[in-house]
């Protein structure tokens, strides 16, 4: 059975923004519920091949897409406040746990999502069976253009909203050419980023790095090794700083900063399966 389209749904934040939302069912009682967040310039739609391994396995699965991307409203782009981020991912586990009651619930996140698990984890993780990051943006594996990071940070203040384009090479994400088409025709990844989100980010990603030490939840922290746009080195300084005993590090040789749709991506799939299970 294939699991690319989730039921649809919308539900709102804390703030009462509406996020647009997708859930997949196992055809049977789930074993436990795993809440996706998406990267930067993605959207929710774009994680067949993780559905398609994780959901037969018996995983429900909860996803949204973030404020200014893919079907959910905003400034294509844009973050107002990373605080307000975190209140989205609060209320799509809050959605999951009253969906799959007793069930443990985990937070998978890739790239920026990655990064947004990981903060997520470290000031509101109570009550969370654990976290799986792929890619997190934790520090980049390039230098952003010098006028572009100064220009973000002189109109932070005066233009936050000012979009720009994200430097993102399609060609960067894969090896595998089928995905990297599906990237490049897809009009809902806009690659854009505001100056202020860019400026949250880069912050929150400092803040994570400095505060690893007080995470106490399992993690498994995947990259891959020849990721152009996140750093594995990031990834591993991050799990060697955290203090939970129980986490794991996969660094994939080779592989692009999208894991769960390059070539190799059944060893990804495996490794979370495993991981899943032993928890």
């Amino acid at each position: 059975m294939k699991h690319t389209e989730g039921t649809l749904g919308t539900l709102n934040s804390r703030d009462g923004f509406e996020l647009y939302t997708q859930s997949w069912l196992p055809d049977a009682e789930a074993r436990a519920a795993i809440v996706l967040i998406h990267g930067q310039s993605d959207h929710s739609g774009r994680y067949r091949h993780p559905l398609n391994a994780l959901v037969p396995q018996g995983y429900a699965v909860y996803a949204f897409d973030q404020r200014g991307h893919g079907k959910t409203g905003g400034p294509r782009g844009h973050v107002p406040n990373y605080q307000l981020l975190l209140d989205d991912v609060e209320a799509v586990v809050r959605q999951a746990r009253q969906a799959q009651p007793g069930k443990q619930i985990f937070l998978y996140g890739h790239s920026v999502g990655g990064q947004i698990t990981l903060n997520y984890a470290l000031k509101r993780g109570d009550g969370l069976a654990g976290v799986m990051v792929t890619g997190p943006w934790l520090r980049l594996a390039f230098e952003p253009p010098g006028w572009k990071v100064s220009l973000s940070r002189t109109l932070a203040g005066l233009w936050p909203g000012l979009t720009l384009g994200n430097e993102v090479d399609p060609a960067s994400i894969s090896h595998d050419a089928a995905e990297v088409a599906i990237y490049r025709n897809d009009p809902l990844n806009h690659g854009r980023i505001s100056v202020q989100a860019y400026n949250e980010y880069t912050t929150a990603a400092e803040w994570a790095l400095q505060h690893a030490t007080e995470l106490k939840l399992p993690a498994l922290l995947m990259h891959g090794g020849a990721d152009p746009l996140t750093s594995p080195a990031g990834t591993q300084t991050f799990y060697e700083r955290a203090s939970a005993t129980d986490r794991t590090l996969r660094i994939y040789e080779g592989m692009y900063h999208e894991v769960h749709n390059e070539l190799g991506r059944d060893q990804v799939f495996k490794d979370m399966s495993e991981w899943l299970g032993d928890r």
